[in-house]
């Protein structure tokens, strides 16, 4: 499921409606006159978007989206800059998701950590407990620092970031690329908590090296979201198929002591981002 909702945030029509959303966002921040009625034409029923998920790949979305929606002549809405603002929404829904699946995997390590916390195996899994709690933690946190790009107007800055619930930058990051990669180090992150259950990460890692060989690319970034999804769904199965070894040794009482600290803290954590209180 998760591998399907990354597929279709990031393809041309994903890439399409999250443009649409950056257009309008920027005529309300403009108070343009035509902000009304842009987005009413946008989100209509019956708009086609087929000429705008062709002109995405010769960066010509914004125009074609103008043109097809009667609002060609509106020149101050011919930014560059929205191309890059897009693909902060389209990360910032992916990296919601990955967050969501990884999620999954806390919970159920949370849950063998509890079964075994008496057992040797016990501090093993409290160790990979908090390395997938860390990794939730740092999506999330990258998902939520995600910011808007400068737009040519830069008193529009703040109303378009706010408008898209991204945050607003001190400079356009035009040339350096720090938005996507942060999404890179983060990603790659998981990548302990893959092999430690037996999930191939030479994927993962050729597709964020490929990230870096490219300056970023946003199709690069795509795979790497792809290969992320794939990854999480492997280990949440590696998860529900895991069982301890036979004949499992007592944990030592400092052990112990280690192991339900672990767990304290990640049932604190948990609590503080999200307002429950894990099951014991």
């Amino acid at each position: 499921m998760v591998r399907d909702e990354i597929d279709a945030l990031w393809s041309a029509e994903g890439q399409a409606a999250a443009l649409s959303a950056c257009v309008v966002a920027l005529a309300d921040a403009l108070s343009h006159s035509a902000a009304a009625s842009l987005d009413d034409r946008l989100s209509a029923p019956d708009f086609d978007f087929t000429a705008v998920v062709r002109a995405l790949e010769s960066g010509q979305g914004v125009a074609a989206l103008l043109s097809e929606a009667g609002f060609g002549d509106a020149e101050d809405l011919h930014d560059p800059s929205l191309n890059d603002t897009a693909l902060m929404i389209v990360s910032q829904d992916s990296l919601s998701a990955l967050a969501v699946t990884l999620g999954d995997a806390v919970d159920a390590l949370m849950t063998m950590t509890e079964v075994h916390q008496l057992e040797g195996q016990g501090l093993w899994l409290a160790q990979h407990l908090s390395a997938a709690l860390q990794s939730q933690m740092m999506l999330l946190a990258t998902r939520d620092a995600l910011p808007a790009q400068i737009p040519a107007t830069l008193r529009a800055t703040a109303a378009l970031a706010n408008a898209l619930s991204l945050t607003v930058p001190d400079l356009p990051w035009t040339a350096d690329r720090w938005p996507l990669a942060d999404q890179v180090s983060s990603i790659q992150g998981l990548s302990g908590v893959f092999r430690a259950f037996g999930v191939a990460t030479g994927p993962l890692h050729q597709a964020a090296l490929s990230c870096f060989e490219s300056g970023f690319s946003s199709d690069c970034l795509r795979d790497l979201h792809r290969e992320a999804a794939t990854g999480l769904v492997a280990l949440n199965s590696a998860l529900d198929q895991w069982s301890a070894p036979a004949n499992a040794e007592a944990a030592t009482d400092s052990e112990v002591a280690l192991i339900q600290g672990a767990l304290a803290r990640a049932r604190e954590v948990l609590e503080q981002s999200t307002g429950d209180t894990p099951a014991d």
